[in-house]
């Protein structure tokens, strides 16, 4: 794998890392204990299986293996398409879902600022909770997205002495970003905590 791609990959860990740690403060209150379940009473004698219905059709597993006829198609085979074959529609494709998985962390990060927001103004924070620390955190996923996209914009290009500094400059601001990622997110903001 290229070393950039890694690179994006890691940020993007780590900014899954960080939306976990985000959502998991957000509830905030420690979950009930789970109440057990009744024990099952158990009568010792086995019941008796009932017969089917004589009308009844046998279930698949009953009938032994199925054969296919010409009039059933195989309509499982027409839904899935076909694996890219070629290695450029492969990285077409693994791009595509890269892109579509990118969007959508950053979808979650607006909407977990906006709930971080909400829960400042109304005061329904967890007790303890450092919000300038959250913040910091969400944003600076924010922007690793944002230089996850040029990347992948950019891996597409083809190699030039430009496009080779560029990608080295986003791999030296997203190793910046990691530093900066704040692990001080349960301890007030008066008392920060060292990483």
């Amino acid at each position: 794998m290229n070393a950039h791609l890694k690179i994006v990959v890691g940020a993007g860990a780590a900014i899954l890392i960080g939306a976990a740690l985000v959502l998991a403060l957000r509830k905030g209150e420690p979950a009930a204990p789970p109440v057990p379940a009744p024990a099952a009473v158990v009568d010792a004698t086995p019941a008796a299986p009932t017969p089917p219905p004589a009308d009844a059709t046998p279930a698949p597993w009953e009938t032994g293996p199925a054969v296919p006829t010409a009039a059933a198609p195989a309509t499982a085979a027409m839904r899935v398409p076909p694996p890219p074959t070629s290695p450029d529609a492969q990285m077409r494709t693994a791009i595509a879902q890269m892109e579509r998985q990118m969007a959508q962390n950053e979808a979650q990060a607006h909407a977990m600022l906006r709930q971080l927001n909400t829960a400042q103004a109304t005061g329904s924070l967890p007790p303890g909770m450092n919000v300038e620390a959250a913040r910091t955190n969400i944003q600076i996923a924010l922007k690793a997205q944002q230089l996850g996209r040029e990347m992948v914009a950019l891996s597409q290009q083809p190699d030039s002495p430009a496009r080779q500094q560029r990608m080295n400059q986003i791999s030296t601001e997203l190793i910046a970003l990691r530093e900066g990622l704040r692990y001080d997110v349960n301890t007030p903001a008066a008392a920060k905590a060292a990483p």
